[in-house]
């Protein structure tokens, strides 16, 4: 005896004995292995669920080959108003504003054809890139597809204002070399 807890599965019928006695028969099955298997299962989704729910602005949305959601999560899905509860078993594409469905169908079929494809659009005004992969069983048979979006609206915006910056530098540059060249010819006018 280890101490160990241990699941089991009873299964019994009962018997009318001739006395009028009942007497049990059945089997006991050790579940244990089963139990924990499970139980790691619960902590694995948990762990999943609560990377894809915490990722700094982004969405985890994963559709079977029917392109049924299966899972959604994730900050931007809420920003998006793509709600799990909503989502979860209906065709993704429902939720989606019809002049994405054209790109966001072809993208999950690329990849529920086994390739990965990524591209950038507008969504209700912010900027989002989103990754389309294939999920495959130990296999290596495309089971669903998986889409990582990522709100990219502030990058944008910062690339923006660096590249205005640049501009500005530019200018102030160019300006510079234009003072420096008229003031050499005002001393060579003047200085005559």
């Amino acid at each position: 005896v280890t101490g160990e807890t241990r699941w089991s599965l009873l299964r019994s019928t009962p018997t009318r004995n001739p006395d009028g006695s009942t007497t049990w028969d059945g089997i006991e099955l050790d579940i244990t292995e089963r139990k924990r298997a499970e139980a790691a299962l619960r902590r694995s989704e948990a762990l999943y669920r609560s990377i894809a729910r915490n990722l700094p602005d982004g969405l985890v949305c994963v559709v079977d080959p029917e392109l049924r959601c299966l899972g959604i999560e994730g900050t931007l899905a809420g920003k998006l108003g793509l709600a799990r509860g909503k989502m979860e078993g209906r065709p993704v594409l429902d939720a989606v504003d019809s002049s994405l469905r054209p790109a966001v169908e072809a993208h999950f079929r690329l990849a529920i054809a086994g390739e990965t494809a990524s591209y950038e659009s507008e969504i209700r005004g912010r900027s989002v890139w989103s990754l389309y992969a294939p999920l495959r069983d130990e296999g290596g048979n495309v089971v669903a597809a998986l889409m990582l979006a990522m709100d990219i609206s502030e990058r944008k915006r910062s690339e923006e204002r660096l590249r205005q910056s640049q501009k500005l530098e530019s200018l102030g540059l160019l300006a510079g070399g234009v003072a420096h060249d008229f003031n050499n010819l005002l001393v060579g006018v003047i200085g005559n």
